[in-house]
């Protein structure tokens, strides 16, 4: 798979494991601007980076965006500490309180949209206790159930998320703070499938995108630290095929993945690129 460069550098104030978001025709990440959050963009296409409005919430890094017609953002680490504030947005740009998290303080935690509500599940408190819960939001924001406090993975947080082939995936991350090559999958978000351990070397924050029928997962860091351009797929969960091609992205901070549902884009300090399976 061979990725191209559609944008140099990422502005100087993107994030650090910023998501990269789809949003009409840009693409969006955040980061600190005069000490607050800022949504930048950059055309679809390709092009120079905009600033294009201020969140007006608290910098933060880690945190998680779910988009589902608009944008749910959840958790992430800011000061004085891991947040547990809710923002909604209807196209990445402007943004309101949504409400308060009832899972408490969350960062490095997955959030996905399966069957049109956000998921949440994994990740670290504020103590930097890892879990393994796993909740359901509904009515914008404002309705949250538990569906289990313990989850059969283990406690994993820095994990690759993503919807796929009818249900919830984690893949990878740190367990008990050691990276993992697992995949779990769930159609419920309450019971939860060990697909077992994949063939990629162990790795946590990788970057997971969906494109076709595949689960694309790509990058991340290896049990020492070691920064991965290695490129994986399934159409399965349990079947891996290597794919041939280096995986572009930012050997210091993390990448993060994003797809229209044939492209993938990627996004980090280091640039932006595009691929098509």
């Amino acid at each position: 798979m061979q990725f191209t460069q559609i944008a140099d550098a990422s502005h100087e104030h993107v994030s650090g494991n910023s998501p990269i978001v789809i949003s009409g025709s840009k693409l969006l990440m955040f980061g600190l601007v005069s000490e607050q959050m800022w949504t930048l963009g950059v055309p679809i296409t390709g092009g120079t980076w905009t600033e294009v409005g201020n969140i007006g919430i608290p910098f933060r890094d880690e945190f998680s965006i779910v988009s589902i017609g608009g944008f749910f953002l959840f958790g992430g680490r800011s000061l004085p500490g891991v947040d547990t504030t809710i923002y909604t947005s209807p196209d990445g740009v402007q943004w309101g309180l949504a409400g308060t998290a009832p899972f408490g303080p969350r960062f490095s935690l997955c959030a996905v949209n399966f069957m049109g509500n956000p998921y949440v599940y994994a990740g670290s408190s504020q103590a930097g206790t890892q879990c393994n819960d796993v909740w359901v939001c509904t009515n914008g924001g404002l309705a949250w159930k538990q569906l289990t406090a313990h989850a059969a993975f283990p406690p994993t947080d820095k994990a690759g998320c993503a919807s796929f082939a009818g249900g919830m995936f984690l893949v990878g991350g740190l367990s008990n703070h050691q990276a993992t090559n697992q995949v779990w999958a769930s159609q419920n978000g309450s019971a939860w499938r060990n697909l077992g351990a994949a063939p990629w070397p162990a790795r946590s924050q990788p970057a997971v995108a969906v494109a076709g029928n595949a689960l694309f997962v790509m990058g991340g860091y290896d049990i020492s630290g070691q920064y991965l351009d290695d490129i994986w797929m399934t159409t399965t969960g349990k079947s891996w095929t290597q794919v041939p091609g280096v995986f572009p992205g930012d050997d210091v901070l993390p990448s993060t993945a994003t797809s229209d549902g044939t492209t993938i884009y990627v996004g980090s300090r280091a640039g932006i690129w595009t691929a098509r399976p």
